[in-house]
């Protein structure tokens, strides 16, 4: 969270020399609940967008609105984009898998703790996850039915896995290996 509360700084503060200077000292006028940590003076090795987002709700929900402290408005963020991410998993899992199966595997990859307990707390691995898994469903959607758009799709939710965190880039092995076996058994 300390990345996406220095990026919405630097963002919102762009006269203010060395603002995303990750490495350097905390900029004049900044100010945040949490602490930097290692991995903040790292920002190539570990993406802010999601950061950002929950930097963003937070300034909303408890700096404009008050309707919740700090930290419940940065894992707000989190949460609606868990929420959204969900929703789209139904969509393209009922489209590729049938409706019943497709609804089934959201509900229960909702239900799955690790879901419970990393969708309001985790800005990195479980965001990257979530886009991961949209990439695949919307490529498989896209190169069934032969959609460029859902591939366009696939694209755009590698670029939000790798935007998470970097593992995103192992999508693209796990769509390149999936489509010839899908090529095989649907045509052969």
């Amino acid at each position: 969270f300390y990345s996406g509360d220095r990026t919405l700084f630097w963002l919102q503060h762009r006269d203010v020399p060395d603002a995303l200077n990750f490495r350097g000292p905390e900029p004049p006028g900044f100010h945040t609940r949490f602490e930097r940590h290692p991995e903040e003076t790292d920002p190539w090795h570990y993406p802010v967008m999601t950061g950002l987002l929950a930097a963003v709700t937070s300034r909303v929900f408890h700096d404009r609105l008050g309707w919740v402290d700090v930290i419940d408005g940065h894992q707000m963020g989190l949460v609606l984009l868990h929420a959204l991410a969900l929703f789209l998993f139904a969509l393209y899992a009922s489209r590729l898998l049938g409706n019943v199966a497709g609804l089934a595997a959201a509900v229960m990859l909702a239900l799955f703790p690790c879901a419970l307990g990393h969708s309001f707390n985790n800005a990195k691995d479980w965001p990257c996850a979530q886009f991961y898994g949209l990439a695949v469903l919307a490529a498989g959607v896209g190169i069934l039915e032969g959609r460029a758009r859902h591939l366009l799709a696939s694209a755009l939710f590698v670029g939000l896995a790798l935007s998470a965190k970097l593992n995103g880039i192992f999508v693209l092995p796990t769509v390149l290996l999936w489509t010839p076996a899908a090529f095989v058994l649907l045509y052969y």
